[in-house]
């Protein structure tokens, strides 16, 4: 199960099954994504092929398509493929429920409020927690000082980032691992809300939701 989008190609192409006028762009886990991004050291690679390469392997994973499939895709039609799969990979939840939302509303359909808790957030794809089940949502709650004192040993950025959001969940990484992207970037920009933010910050918002 998969958060999922549709593009229309204006640059139809041939493939052995057919004609693909339309591809369909799936959310990835947050484990897919970085296990995708291990492959490129995009960050140090002053070419920009590797960004590239990375960028062009997520499009495969995101579509379900080969990448001679891909590969054949006219540059436009490419272009617009790699909005989404930026969108699908970088938003938060409530990023792209807005853009639904905002989408409708162009259309001149009716788009319900949307009503996004930061701290009680219902998840854009359920997944499966070993211990309870299916999960549609989950609770939030900041982190002791204790703790990131003593997480300051942890070197590596990432781990310890999601020692913290198994911390502020009370979900084992491997569950926090299956959430999909936009659901994880907005687990993760909520850590550090809590790890940066004053205490003001998050009154103000309870008193304005």
């Amino acid at each position: 199960m998969s958060f999922i989008r549709t593009i229309p190609l204006v640059f139809p192409i041939t493939t052995a099954n057919g004609v693909l006028s339309t591809l369909t762009v799936c959310t990835l886990t947050a484990k897919q994504v970085r296990e995708i991004g291990k492959k490129f050291d995009a960050d140090n690679d002053p070419s920009g092929f590797h960004a590239l390469d990375q960028e062009f392997e997520l499009a495969v994973a995101m579509t379900g398509q080969t990448d001679d499939i891909i590969a054949q895709l006219k540059k436009p039609d490419y272009n617009s493929l790699v909005v989404q799969v930026d969108r699908l990979t970088n938003y938060t939840t409530a990023d792209l429920l807005e853009e639904e939302a905002d989408a409708k509303r162009e259309a001149g359909e009716k788009a319900d409020t949307i009503t996004f808790l930061p701290d009680s957030p219902t998840l854009l794809v359920a997944i499966h927690d070993p211990v309870n089940g299916e999960m549609t949502e989950y609770r939030l709650q900041p982190p002791t000082v204790g703790l990131t004192r003593q997480l300051r040993i942890e070197k590596d950025a990432h781990r310890r980032g999601m020692m913290v959001a198994s911390s502020c969940t009370g979900l084992h990484q491997d569950v926090i691992d299956q959430f999909h992207m936009p659901d994880f970037n907005h687990l993760m920009e909520r850590v550090r809300d809590f790890l940066t933010q004053q205490g003001d910050f998050f009154q103000t918002e309870t008193l304005t939701d």
